[in-house]
């Protein structure tokens, strides 16, 4: 389907942005969507989700078998989940510092998937913000070079329930809008049919 490109990106930033979707693709996250909105205003570049294999929890680098972690949200809201079922995630691409400096996203600690990636050109962050994956791109955008993670708690963020409905129900709402006149046009062929 040839959609046209948003214009108010640089081609850096749509090469970005391609680069982390074909990431996430390759490691069994579908459908990929773009402009995805994920929390309280907040609009993610990528969000996608994945019900991850032994082999696609290697290519994360989550390594193992499927973990138990515990997730709460309040004192009170305690439950276990087992990590390598259902896994979200969103991609911020960024090709500018003075966008990334700007941006308030990284400096707090809301997470709003399971897996949150920071797409971006090499040289442009000294260092991947706390509870974030880096997705280091070439300068020109062209191919990825290499993932950093900046600790251990980038790893997996736990998530509500709802939030995690939310989640897929945005990347599933998104999928529709993007698609959705090619599909009615062929349920109204389908429907002339009979009468061909």
């Amino acid at each position: 389907m040839n959609e046209p490109l948003d214009r108010n990106k640089t081609a850096l930033t749509h090469n970005v942005t391609a680069v982390a979707a074909a990431y996430l693709t390759d490691r069994g996250f579908k459908p990929v969507e773009t402009e995805v909105p994920v929390w309280d205003g907040w609009v993610a570049d990528l969000a996608s989700f994945v019900y991850p294999i032994p082999s696609q929890l290697r290519k994360l680098r989550l390594f193992g078998k499927r973990q138990i972690i515990e997730e709460s949200y309040r004192s009170e809201d305690i439950f276990l989940r087992h990590y390598g079922s259902l896994l979200t995630a969103i991609v911020e691409v960024k090709t500018s510092r003075r966008d990334f400096r700007k941006d308030k996203k990284f400096s707090g600690q809301v997470f709003p998937a399971h897996l949150c990636y920071l797409a971006y050109p090499k040289g442009l962050i000294e260092k991947v913000p706390e509870g974030w994956i880096g997705l280091v791109v070439k300068e020109d955008g062209s191919r990825l070079l290499r993932i950093e993670i900046s600790s251990m708690f980038a790893r997996i963020h736990p998530q509500h329930p709802g939030a995690i409905t939310d989640l897929v129900a945005s990347v599933a709402i998104r999928l529709l809008y993007r698609t959705r006149y090619a599909q009615y046009r062929a349920w109204l062929k389908a429907y002339r049919a009979k009468d061909a």
